[in-house]
């Protein structure tokens, strides 16, 4: 009947959002197959399902209030970050020169007077020592090899946090994402720009929460199958369709021996003829 078949197909719709809300923690399909559902128990026109509606609607506006990330514009955000850290300046600690330029390019004095000559002297030996002052410690010179395998480890860690995303691990993606911080602020030149947007990237990404808590549907699938165990089981809808008569039983009838009657043949005969009369 066609009653039974929308039935059955919201039945198998509300399983279906619900088999994508647990394994793929997909909102977006699970909405699209409740609303499907909606229509078909909408179709029936049965005011009995009008309580089973309401609990679906129900679940429908708790799902549209989860917060939906855009993982396709993440993982390519990730994956336009991977290819630019070969780009990347390093953070080496690099010998100054501006000081040595700026003495160079002054003119010799020419002193007139001999008594400033010792000055002049002591001028020079400062200027052959310069002393910085640094708050943090200072990196250490990384050979090539060191400076391949940083790159290399910084974008495997870049790639296990886009993996994660696309899988919905969302402790995984934010210790990834954490460690690629560390390493730039630790070993990369923060005064450079593209070092500077990468962190601020990073950053972005990690505030999102790719994981949120999704509610379930089960008061829905639970309501309808109730409804569908609720519905009197009739012969038949239809006026003209009587089911069929079961058929009757007839005793078996015992049969008596054959019996073959035996009639008595009769054949002519001749009468018989008297002793004392002698036939001529």
């Amino acid at each position: 009947l066609r009653k039974d078949w929308l039935l059955g197909e919201a039945e198998y719709l509300l399983k279906l959002a619900s088999y994508r809300l647990q394994l793929e923690r997909d909102v977006t399909t699970a909405l699209r197959a409740m609303h499907i559902a909606d229509e078909r128990l909408r179709d029936i026109g049965d005011p009995a399902l009008l309580s089973v509606r309401k609990v679906l609607a129900d679940d429908q506006n708790a799902l549209k209030n989860v917060p939906t990330a855009d993982i396709t514009g993440m993982s390519l955000t990730l994956s336009a970050l991977i290819s630019n850290i070969d780009k990347l300046p390093l953070n080496t600690p690099m010998p100054e020169t501006a000081q040595k330029q700026t003495v160079e390019s002054k003119a010799v004095k020419k002193f007139t007077n001999w008594k400033d000559v010792p000055r002049a002297i002591w001028q020079e030996l400062k200027s052959l020592v310069t002393i910085r002052q640094h708050d943090t410690k200072i990196a250490a010179l990384l050979s090539p090899k060191e400076d391949f395998y940083l790159l290399q480890n910084l974008r495997l860690q870049l790639e296990q946090a886009r993996l994660a995303l696309l899988l919905g691990k969302g402790n995984v993606f934010s210790e990834r994402l954490q460690t690629a911080q560390k390493w730039l602020q630790r070993f990369f030149d923060l005064k450079d720009a593209a070092v500077q947007n990468t962190l601020q990237s990073l950053q972005q990404l990690a505030a999102v929460n790719i994981e949120p808590a999704i509610p379930t549907i089960d008061k829905s699938y639970q309501a309808l199958k109730s409804y569908i165990a609720d519905i009197p089981v009739t012969q038949s809808e239809f006026k003209n369709d009587k089911p069929a008569p079961s058929p009757k039983k007839v005793p078996a009838v015992k049969q008596s021996p054959r019996v073959i009657e035996k009639k008595s043949i009769e054949t002519p005969t001749s009468k018989p003829v008297p002793r004392n009369k002698v036939q001529l």
